[in-house]
């Protein structure tokens, strides 16, 4: 039943999944062309000098990246089975209703990490080819928390969908969004290095968010 499931979800996900590759992969070539022409038009000195003294980051199209990760993952995955209903059958089948819950917010959440970890290792190898490995592990720190707002994002969002509530849908949306913008402050580089390992397990804690929603939705609980 368990296979059965996630292949149901990869169904759904695998156009996500394409598509926010290829948005990443837009992102990531216009990088490339971008970093090609500074180096090719001048010494490298002043473009050092931008990112050491003036803190600029050649990588900023990524900042929202995660969020859009997260948003895309949750309507692609709930938004066809709430309208109409459609996941109160799965409800119904004999299967723990928690563990398929499970299973489809370990399918969204699995998809958020595929792509952002590979949107991750590219760009390291991209900023390995132009840089030293101290700017490499600043940039790779400096990403991190802009990716992992995808998972505040994709679990609230998901949370606001399966809610039948209207209120509860803002409320759900609203944290969402609140705690992802954590994520995005901060300035400079390597800004939330001491705190990284936090920010992901608060992350990971938000992915029950949608299971409370999906017992009001079948009828059950406050």
């Amino acid at each position: 039943m368990i296979q059965a499931l996630i292949f149901k979800e990869w169904l759904k996900l695998r156009w996500a999944l394409c598509g926010l590759l290829l948005v990443g992969l837009g992102i990531l070539g216009f990088m490339a062309q971008s970093l090609m022409a500074d180096f090719a038009s001048g010494p490298a000195v002043p473009i050092w000098q931008n990112l050491v003294e003036r803190q600029v980051m050649f990588f900023s199209g990524f900042k929202s990246f995660g969020i859009l990760t997260g948003l895309v993952t949750a309507l692609v995955q709930w938004l066809p089975d709430t309208p109409n209903r459609g996941l109160r059958l799965q409800f119904h089948l004999p299967f723990p209703q928690m563990q398929g819950m499970a299973v489809m917010v370990g399918c969204g959440a699995g998809l958020i990490f595929v792509v952002s970890l590979s949107m991750l290792g590219l760009l390291l190898l991209l900023t390995r080819y132009y840089f030293p490995p101290p700017v490499v592990e600043a940039v790779g720190i400096t990403m991190l928390p802009w990716l992992m707002a995808g998972l505040p994002v994709y679990a609230m969002s998901s949370a606001a969908l399966v809610e039948p509530h209207p209120l509860r849908k803002i409320c759900y949306a609203v944290i969402g969004w609140q705690v992802a913008a954590l994520y995005l402050e901060g300035c400079g580089y390597a800004g939330f290095k001491e705190v990284l390992f936090s920010y992901l397990l608060l992350g990971l804690g938000l992915l029950f968010a949608p299971f409370l929603p999906g017992k009001r939705f079948k009828g059950e609980g406050l």
